[in-house]
């Protein structure tokens, strides 16, 4: 799964979404890659957000959902939009170990290496492989077969 995030340690609530849904691939078999932009960059920094205490109501906290994940090998990548974090005074000495800088064309290759626009031949479901979770509402909107939809009916619920 392809999932793009915006949203930072300033709304707990909104920044454990694209974790969870990283860790519904991982219960399905699955992995996730992530790109942070805009407020998501600080998620990465070491010295901008403390993991352990960003939480939604009745979820874990990131931390514990990214120990996971690293635990079982379900997080491929989680790269950081450099223009983004260097506009927010992030360095490459404040990323956390498990995430690196990288731009657009990062971002196009995880997006294509995830099928993003199309479904499956081995999947013939068609069940959504990117979703982007957005800075101004915090739903998440799944991306299959070229349209965009609120995730309902694109594939199974995580």
């Amino acid at each position: 799964m392809h999932i793009i995030t915006t949203t930072g340690p300033e709304n707990s609530t909104k920044a454990v979404l694209p974790f969870i849904a990283a860790k519904g691939a991982m219960s399905q078999g699955g992995t996730a890659a992530l790109f942070a932009m805009q407020e998501a960059t600080y998620l990465a920094s070491k010295n901008h957000a403390n993991l352990a205490e960003l939480k939604a109501p009745g979820l874990p906290t990131v931390q514990a959902v990214l120990d996971e994940l690293l635990a079982q090998d379900a997080l491929t990548e989680f790269i950081v939009c450099k223009p983004c974090a260097e506009a927010r005074n992030i360095t490459e000495d404040d990323l956390a170990p498990w995430a690196t800088f990288g731009g657009a064309g990062d971002l196009v290759r995880q997006a294509s290496e995830h099928e993003t626009t199309r479904p499956s031949r081995s999947d013939p479901r068609g069940f959504a492989r990117s979703v982007f979770f957005n800075v101004r509402n915090g739903a998440g909107r799944m991306r299959s077969g070229g349209k965009r939809n609120n995730g309902s009916g694109g594939g199974p619920a995580v």
